[in-house]
């Protein structure tokens, strides 16, 4: 576990040293990863693997930790499946920028406007296989501003770590770690 996160972890500082290019639309692709549809995927092959997950919450008041035997995968993923930016609404919203080395490559996708939800959207691959999905969530209005960071490794780690602040009120904060462990 910990020899995957400081792989991960070269990955990304190996990719900060590359140039960054702008990516361009493919005529006839979709400019944008499908994240829903992935997610779909991965919902569905971690359900087949069926690991055990080592689940820990953690609120302003309290932290509960216990392995959990619930697989449900696509409410965990709710959150992250909100990111998705494949819609042609989006298009124009986002600057996508890539950073390529050898095998693997890191699509950036940072709001060009500040009234857009989703801020800032990382995706690395590995030989084109999705290895790290990151996102930064921030709703900001008259009541209330909330601030949601996820991050999924794949087979191993997904994290939700989410803030938000009332206007009139405290501020609450909530974080839901899920551990993936192998089946012995």
């Amino acid at each position: 576990m910990i020899a995957r996160l400081i792989f991960i972890g070269s990955i990304g500082w190996l990719l900060s040293s590359c140039s960054n290019n702008r990516v361009e639309p493919i005529v006839g692709q979709a400019p944008y990863f499908k994240l829903n549809q992935w997610l779909s995927k991965e919902s569905e092959q971690l359900k087949a693997n069926e690991p055990t997950i080592h689940r820990v919450l953690q609120t302003d008041q309290s932290i509960a930790e216990a392995p959990t035997d619930s697989n449900n995968w696509e409410d965990w993923f709710k959150p992250l499946s909100e990111c998705d930016l494949s819609k042609p609404a989006y298009h124009g919203f986002y600057q996508v920028d890539t950073l390529i080395a050898a095998d693997t490559s890191l699509i950036i996708y940072q709001a060009l406007k500040p009234e857009a939800v989703v801020r800032l959207l990382h995706i690395a691959l590995v030989e084109d296989q999705v290895v790290m999905i990151k996102a930064k969530k921030i709703v900001d209005n008259l009541l209330y501003r909330s601030e949601a960071n996820l991050l999924y490794h794949t087979d191993s780690l997904y994290e939700v770590d989410y803030v938000q602040e009332t206007k009139f009120f405290d501020q609450h904060h909530f974080r839901a770690t899920y551990t993936l462990l192998k089946k012995k």
